[in-house]
């Protein structure tokens, strides 16, 4: 599923020195997706650009269809992501471990590893990392997006 990419497709973001440290305990709960922006320089393996916005949660539903994800961050170190169809009903789980290095959350499962530098604002945090959105091969497409705590 395209959509699996935001949390399974993406690259490991290296972890600069001298960056603020991400702590675990601000990272545990549950979050939804709320916004996001994806700059794909070579859309679909062509010499084209594109780029998706998404402001809020009626323009997700409306460009992809489907609910925002909701993701639970365990204080064990497990994840469970939650894909929903605007219907409410589960389309999909995505289940792995989590852990922190830095600045960075690292996302395992199904034998990925996705890391996502993190800042964190208030009850809001911002993901960003380098992955293939648009399915052509090149890890080349910048993912920005932000999600809000729901607990």
């Amino acid at each position: 599923m395209k959509y699996l990419a935001i949390f399974i497709l993406p690259i490991v973001i290296s972890c600069t020195s001298g960056t603020k440290r991400l702590q675990p305990k601000s990272i545990i709960g549950k979050w939804s997706n709320t916004s996001l922006i994806v700059e794909m320089p070579t859309h679909r393996a062509s010499d084209s650009s594109s780029t998706l916005t998404i402001r809020n949660e009626q323009e997700w539903e409306e460009a992809l269809k489907i609910k925002p994800i909701t993701t639970m961050y365990y204080e064990d170190g497990t994840f469970l992501s939650t894909y929903q169809n605007l219907e409410n009903k589960t389309l999909g789980e995505e289940k792995g471990t989590w852990e922190i290095r830095n600045d960075s959350l690292f996302l395992t499962s199904n034998n990925y590893t996705s890391g996502y530098r993190v800042d964190l604002e208030g009850e809001q945090a911002r993901f960003r990392t380098l992955l293939d959105w648009d399915q052509d091969g090149a890890h080349d497409d910048f993912y920005d997006g932000w999600q809000k705590r729901l607990e």
